[in-house]
C-alpha cells in the first residue's frame, strides 16, 4: 500500500494511504459536506488542480475533526492490522 505523511497541526505525523479515497465513505454527511467545500476553497481560491485540492481537503479533515481520524484509524487497521493504531494521531 503506498502512503504519504503530513505533519498535523499538533506536529504530529499522520499517515495517508494511497487510497485515502476510500476513507471519505465513512465520513458523516457534515463531514463529507466540509470536505467538499474546503476542497473547493482550494482549488478555486487557491488555484490548485482538483486532486490536489481534494487531498488537501482531506488532511484539514483529518485536523478538524475527530471523526474524520477515527475513519482514517479504522481503514488503516482494517487494512494493516496490528500498523494501524501506530500510524495516526490520537492512537492508543
Amino acid at each position: 500500500m503506498g502512503i504519504s505523511i503530513v505533519r498535523s497541526k499538533v506536529n504530529v505525523r499522520t499517515v495517508i494511504p494511497a487510497d485515502w479515497r476510500t476513507v471519505l465513505g465513512r465520513f458523516s454527511s457534515d463531514v463529507r459536506d466540509a470536505f467538499e467545500e474546503r476542497a473547493a476553497i482550494i482549488e478555486y481560491d487557491g488555484g490548485e488542480p482538483r486532486p490536489t485540492a481534494e487531498r488537501r481537503a482531506f488532511e484539514c479533515m483529518l485536523d478538524d475533526f475527530e471523526e474524520a481520524a477515527q475513519a482514517l484509524r479504522a481503514h488503516l487497521l482494517a487494512v494493516e492490522p496490528g500498523r494501524g493504531k501506530s500510524m495516526v494521531k490520537g492512537a492508543a
